[in-house]
């Protein structure tokens, strides 16, 4: 009986350890269309990002190098990649998986800056 209080109690700490919850932000403007995904656990936060070109001028700028600017409570991420042909970027993971970090909450709104061909447009990300 000792035993199996032990393992059912071993049991139900591993699985709240392992509960992770995830959050999608999302936004557009003129030209781009942004999503974050989110995935929290107890202890650490993973990021990563799509990002769109919805403009007219895709032909112009496939290819080229964009640079982004990510901000939230939490911190600041910039970076520089280059449009696949359908005017994508995305990022396995723009910020380290950090631990003891400050979490971004659910009614944080996330400023996504893109700049490109010396044009520059802001994103407002919201929670889904």
């Amino acid at each position: 009986m000792k035993r199996l209080l032990a393992f059912l109690f071993i049991t139900i700490i591993l699985l709240t350890a392992c509960q992770s919850k995830t959050l999608y932000f999302e936004g557009a403007s003129q030209n781009w269309y942004g999503k974050i995904r989110v995935i929290q656990t107890e202890d650490t936060q993973e990021q990563n990002f799509t990002l769109k070109y919805e403009g007219s001028n895709l032909k112009s700028i496939t290819g080229k190098e964009i640079k982004y600017r990510i901000e939230a409570e939490s911190g600041i991420t910039e970076g520089m990649g280059t449009l696949s042909n359908g005017g994508v970027l995305q990022s396995q993971d723009f910020g380290d998986m950090c631990s003891g970090c400050a979490f971004i909450q659910q009614n944080t709104v996330i400023t996504m800056t893109v700049e490109w061909d010396e044009e520059t447009e802001s994103i407002e990300l919201k929670k889904e």
